[in-house]
């Protein structure tokens, strides 16, 4: 099994697809994107370089090197700590379940995930015209640095269209089950519940993707807390 993690400039990328980090948001141990190529498909994954309420947010994408049609989803992605913990990721309905809280004066971080989706081309492709994973700005865009996870929520009538546009912006942009076809790249957005290390234990993260039946793994330094 091949690992290796590949650091891509960030201007070229889809890590920022339209967004922007401010000056000094960065964690510089963190790298915007990190890829493994196997033969059946190649991942790439980018997380958001703070996290939020000690919540990871991480965008992952899926390229289909095979001649067959691929499933790929939440359920392959497994995110770990140094001793080996599971780091839970949050399902769609439980992100949802914290907006509509939220919007109805609950815990202030529980509005903190409105996706930054935008549509986009499904793949992109390299000067050889083949598809090309590491300048993909896909079907879902990072969530980016404009949520404020100290900033209270604010109270909204639970069928408010603001209230209705976050829901429909999160279904948009976090990976949910789907089919990937040969060469075609899709995928979305995770977060994960508050990760919490031992006061000894390294802050690093591995993160194992299963897709195509490969595996492909990352090693990553936890991005410092906001």
């Amino acid at each position: 099994m091949q690992r290796r993690t590949l650091p891509i400039a960030i201007a070229a990328g889809w890590w920022l697809a339209g967004a922007a980090i401010p000056a000094g948001a960065a964690d510089p141990g963190v790298p915007a994107v990190m890829t493994s190529t196997e033969t059946q498909g190649e991942v790439s994954v980018a997380p958001q370089p703070t996290l939020l309420n000690g919540e990871l947010v991480l965008k992952v994408v899926a390229l289909n090197r095979s001649q067959k049609p691929a499933a790929f989803g939440p359920e392959d992605i497994r995110i770990s700590t140094a001793d080996g913990e599971t780091v839970p990721i949050m399902s769609l309905d439980a992100l949802i379940a914290q907006v509509k809280a939220g919007a109805a004066g609950g815990p202030a971080h529980s509005g903190s995930y409105p996706s930054s989706y935008v549509s986009g081309p499904a793949t992109t492709y390299n000067q050889f015209g083949q598809p090309d994973v590491h300048n993909f700005r896909g079907n879902s865009a990072p969530l980016s640095g404009q949520v404020n996870p100290e900033a209270p929520a604010a109270a909204a009538p639970a069928e408010s269209g603001a209230l209705a546009q976050q829901i429909a912006s999160l279904e948009a942009g976090i990976l949910q089950d789907l089919t990937i076809a040969p060469g075609e790249v899709r995928g979305g957005e995770l977060v994960t519940q508050r990760i919490r290390f031992h006061w000894r234990e390294k802050h690093t993260l591995h993160i194992e993707v299963r897709f195509n039946g490969e595996a492909h793994e990352f090693d990553l330094q936890a991005p410092r807390e906001e």
